[in-house]
């Protein structure tokens, strides 16, 4: 390949530092502290499983009620 090479010229340019210095600690410290932001945000799956838990209890206390609610219901009706 002769220097005038079209990819020889572009190796050669992509090869040049272009970045300033620091520029690699301003990412690090951005990727970290939005990191910080979403822990603060994101439910952790401990609490995700915890309210899971507590709806599906409810809802199971809510249809044993109205069942129990219903018999009584029925009972007392025919003991009229």
């Amino acid at each position: 390949m002769t220097p005038q090479d079209p990819f020889e010229r572009w190796m050669t340019e992509r090869r040049k530092p272009g970045v300033p210095a620091g520029f690699a600690d301003g990412v690090m410290r951005a990727i970290r502290a939005e990191a910080a932001r979403r822990a603060i945000r994101r439910p952790t799956s401990l609490t995700v499983s915890a309210l899971v838990a507590t709806g599906s209890l409810t809802l199971a206390l809510v249809w044993h009620l109205t069942l129990i609610g219903a018999l009584v219901l029925a009972v007392a009706e025919t003991a009229h």
